[in-house]
């Protein structure tokens, strides 16, 4: 049969590489905690570079290594490192389709400056915190299984706290009958 065939889905170490401006340090690696903590295997460089190791191989590496490529945008915007590996990202997108998660972090302007072929994709809205919808958005995005409870109506506070309004309470039962 012509065309493609269809290999066998392939095993990644990690589920996700985080790609990020070194700017937005303390903001990821508060990122990474939260997506660790919900079982998810995540790379990034300060946990996986290993010193005497070429930089530039170790983050290829770490890129083919993962599911998919969560790209972190804050109020400085893309960085250098951040922009070479959106472009490797972006050759692995075309290639085996791997997901590529546009993420923007508190002080993020209203309008980011997302590279051009970034600026289609859905993103992550975190410039709220790190609230429980957003977290559960991202993982929808890096292991595309949508979590119950996640949706785009949630609203959070600027303290990462749920403003979404509770469900009304259930109808009380019906008077029992006097005997």
């Amino acid at each position: 049969m012509p065309g493609k065939s269809q290999p066998a889905e392939r095993r990644f170490p990690f589920d996700a590489f985080l790609s990020h401006n070194s700017k937005n340090k303390p903001e990821v690696s508060k990122l990474k905690a939260r997506l660790v903590a919900t079982g998810l295997k995540i790379w990034l460089d300060e946990d996986e570079l290993r010193p005497g190791t070429s930089v530039q191989k170790s983050l290829e590496a770490g890129i083919k290594a993962s599911k998919s490529i969560v790209v972190v945008v804050g109020a400085d915007g893309v960085g250098p490192w951040e922009d070479k590996e959106i472009r490797g990202a972006l050759q692995l997108v075309v290639k085996d389709e791997r997901p590529i998660i546009p993420v923007l972090l508190p002080g993020c302007p209203e309008e980011p400056e997302l590279p051009l072929f970034l600026s289609d994709l859905k993103w992550v809205d975190l410039r709220a915190g790190l609230a429980d919808a957003g977290i559960n958005q991202l993982r929808w995005g890096i292991t595309g299984k949508k979590i119950s409870g996640s949706s785009d109506e949630d609203k959070t506070n600027d303290v990462g706290v749920s403003t979404t309004e509770p469900p009304p309470p259930p109808p009380p039962p019906p008077p029992l009958n006097n005997i």
